[in-house]
């Protein structure tokens, strides 16, 4: 490939992770509701995941993500890494980071977000921190900052932080079978957004010769011609396994899990056993 092609490449990787979090796991919102009030609250246990992320089939970075559980607080990082000639032209890593409450890991209560943040680099005119207000159970309120622009809003709906979907998706799908559609808001970039999801039906995903039974779901956003496609396995919690992002009808972004672990941690209300993955 040569250096104009790969610069063509690179030059939007920093978008990348916008439409990665956007279309890629927001099938979670299963988990979200008309009202605040929730069934019980089946939260997956602490562990780290790895994928590789190819634009036009090229492969330009990594997202690692790491849930951990300390007394009642959750803490979920994502970090995502450029490689290659593409670690040229990017030179900071994206740390996206959400912290929740979880007033004494009850099952009958649901987690709260208390904060979001993204850190593109010192200084960076894209960097976000929202945070949640909920002491109103009718209102919610955020916060935030974006583009050195300070912002409020409220929601009589449930609205989480775009990071945390695979984790209330998993959640759901842990809880009871979804329903085949829903339709969700997340807040990103001063703004309240409204995806809706179908579940396609089941397919067998194949990672280094292993077979892995999935849920496909087809995700789209409001007003927008990009839609994405998410399989989500039951022996990896219900967390994507594959994602493909698709924009003006042709393959944009392509994600796939390349590690999974279960890590020790102190409360976990999930019941499924995993040994550790990795594809080579």
């Amino acid at each position: 490939m040569d250096q104009q092609s790969t610069y063509n490449l690179t030059r939007h990787f920093k978008d990348i992770l916008l439409i990665i979090a956007h279309f890629t796991f927001v099938a979670s919102h299963a988990f979200i509701s008309s009202s605040f009030a929730s069934t019980d609250f089946n939260f997956l246990p602490a562990h780290q995941s790895t994928y590789s992320i190819e634009k036009f089939g090229t492969y330009i970075g990594n997202m690692h993500n790491e849930l951990t559980h300390q007394g009642e607080q959750l803490s979920y990082i994502s970090t995502t890494k450029a490689v290659g000639f593409a670690a040229l032209f990017v030179k900071n890593d994206f740390i996206e980071t959400s912290i929740l409450n979880w007033p004494g890991n009850d099952s009958k209560k649901t987690p709260q977000q208390q904060s979001y943040h993204l850190f593109r680099g010192e200084k960076h005119k894209k960097n976000q921190n929202i945070s949640f207000d909920w002491r109103d159970n009718k209102t919610l309120k955020l916060s935030g900052s974006y583009k050195n622009r300070k912002y409020n809003l409220s929601s009589t709906q449930p609205v989480w932080g775009r990071q945390l979907l695979p984790l209330l998706m998993s959640h759901k799908l842990l809880s009871e079978n979804p329903n085949s559609t829903h339709t969700f808001y997340i807040t990103d970039k001063g703004n309240l957004q409204k995806y809706t999801y179908t579940q396609e039906g089941t397919e067998n995903i194949y990672l280094s010769g292993k077979m892995y039974p999935t849920l496909k779901f087809k995700i789209k956003k409001e007003a927008s011609e990009s839609w994405s496609y998410t399989w989500l396995s039951s022996k990896h919690y219900y967390l994507p396994l594959k994602i493909e992002q698709y924009k003006d009808g042709e393959l944009n972004v392509n994600m796939q899990m390349t590690h999974f672990n279960q890590v020790a941690l102190e409360t976990t209300n999930a019941n499924i056993q995993l040994e550790d993955d990795e594809y080579e």
